[in-house]
């Protein structure tokens, strides 16, 4: 069995890390939206859906400019997050 080492750091990837983080933010949108729609009655704060969208959050043009929004932020937090990590292990090699 081969022994990999664990100080040995690979380079990530914007797609890789924009795409799953993107994934994970429409999850977890798509989840507030359908939480406050389905269950009104719960006393949810529909802050993170009004970051968003200056839609009305719980309308479905503000389901898709949320959607939109989300996949926008996640891929500039990506590659802002790549380039520092990159760079960070770059310079302790």
């Amino acid at each position: 069995m081969q022994q990999i080492s664990s100080n040995i750091q690979a380079p990530l990837s914007i797609k890789t890390v924009g795409a799953a983080l993107s994934a994970t933010l429409v999850a977890l949108y798509v989840a507030c939206w359908l939480s406050v729609i389905f269950l009104p009655m719960l006393p949810l704060s529909h802050t993170w859906l009004s970051l968003f969208t200056a839609a009305w959050p719980m309308s479905i043009a503000g389901l898709a400019q949320g959607v939109l929004m989300n996949v926008v932020i996640a891929w500039i937090a990506g590659a802002v997050y790549v380039s520092t990590y990159n760079r960070t292990i770059r310079h302790r090699r």
